[in-house]
This record gives structure tokens, C-alpha cells and sequence, in this order.
């Protein structure tokens, strides 16, 4: 059984469906697939977009990742944020994971603050995404996937329904994990 982590999960509304800035919050390190992303948003040659970057890294990776995006001005790195207010900022959150991420914490994050989600194929982020409206994957191990998906979404093609939002995100409230971890205790003391 699979019992998830606990998500705040407030709702937000009144998101601005134009919202043309694309976004990545998290540690910046190769296992997180950031460079990945900022090749793949680049090969896009859509200045009318923006990719914001909020978090940090060693100055060893990031350094050269940001000589990558030097001569991008639609490439903005914001350091360490709070993530309700970089959300608030973006139209689409970008989780380029190239490492079996065991639980895409920022992807229920983004979905309850009622911003869709790109996701890599990787981990337990499918396992969240599974049958969702709010999020599509893409193969990580595909080259052109990630670069292809934000086009389709660049291109008004890609669509999400955030109407059953609500029963989704009872999954990761604090009472709903507990009597999860409840039941499972229940029944190991019956099988003694």
C-alpha cells in the first residue's frame, strides 16, 4: 500500500489562463534535469515566453548553467523563493526529474495551487499523475519529448481540467494519511 506524504493544500483560484511564463522550482543539480528543461525551452525559439528558475545550486553547477542561458533574456533565475508566491507567478511548472524522484512533493503543491504540470515520466511522479487532468508526463528518456510537450502547451494544445481538484488533494491531508497509517496498524495487530 502506498501512503503519501502530506500536501498543504489551499486553494487558490482565478488563474490567469495567458500566463506565459513557464516555471521550475527546486534544487538546482543535474539529477533534478534543470539543464535538460533550459536546453529544451531554448530549442523552442519562443521569446514570447518566459522560463522563471527558482532555487539554488552549488556555484560549481550553477555557474555554467547559467552561461548556458547568457544570452537569453526570457530565462530568469529568481534564487530561493517561497513556493506559494512563485506559483502565483507561473501559468505552467515544469518538473524535468531525471532521478526516480520517490514522491514529486512540488506537483500536488502546484496542483492545489491550481497550476498544471509538465512532468517527467520518472519515480513516483506518474504515480501522482496517474489518470490526472492537471498534469501530463513526458519520456525523460526522449531527447525531443520534453521540448515537444512545451510547444504543444506554447501552442495552446495542451489542455487541463482542475474539476475534481478537490477530491484528488484529500489524499494528502494530514487527517486522510493518518487513518491510512491507522488502518494499516489495525490490521498487522489482527494478523498476530
Amino acid at each position: 500500500k502506498v501512503i503519501f506524504n502530506p500536501v498543504s493544500n489551499e486553494r487558490k483560484e482565478n488563474r490567469d489562463a495567458q500566463n506565459k511564463k513557464i516555471g521550475f522550482i527546486g534544487s538546482l543539480k543535474a539529477s533534478k534535469g534543470i539543464e535538460f528543461l533550459i536546453r529544451s525551452f531554448l530549442s523552442c525559439e519562443r521569446e514570447d515566453y518566459t522560463l522563471l528558475i527558482a532555487g539554488k545550486g552549488s556555484s560549481e553547477y550553477e555557474g555554467p548553467l547559467r552561461l548556458i542561458c547568457s544570452n537569453a533574456a526570457n530565462i530568469v533565475f529568481l534564487g530561493r523563493v517561497k513556493p506559494e508566491s512563485f506559483y502565483s507567478q507561473i501559468g505552467l511548472l515544469v518538473v524535468p526529474s531525471l532521478w526516480e524522484e520517490p514522491f514529486g512533493r512540488i506537483v500536488v503543491e502546484a496542483i492545489a495551487q491550481r497550476v498544471p504540470v509538465l512532468a517527467s515520466n520518472r519515480g513516483g511522479i506518474p504515480e501522482i499523475l496517474k489518470d490526472r487532468k492537471e498534469g501530463i508526463l513526458f519520456d525523460a528518456d526522449d531527447e525531443g519529448s520534453l521540448k515537444s510537450k512545451l510547444l504543444e502547451y506554447m501552442n495552446g494544445e495542451m489542455f487541463f481540467d482542475f474539476s475534481k481538484t478537490d477530491a484528488f488533494l484529500k489524499n494528502f491531508k494530514m487527517d486522510f494519511i493518518a487513518s491510512e497509517y491507522n488502518e494499516i496498524y489495525r490490521k498487522m495487530i489482527r494478523k498476530e
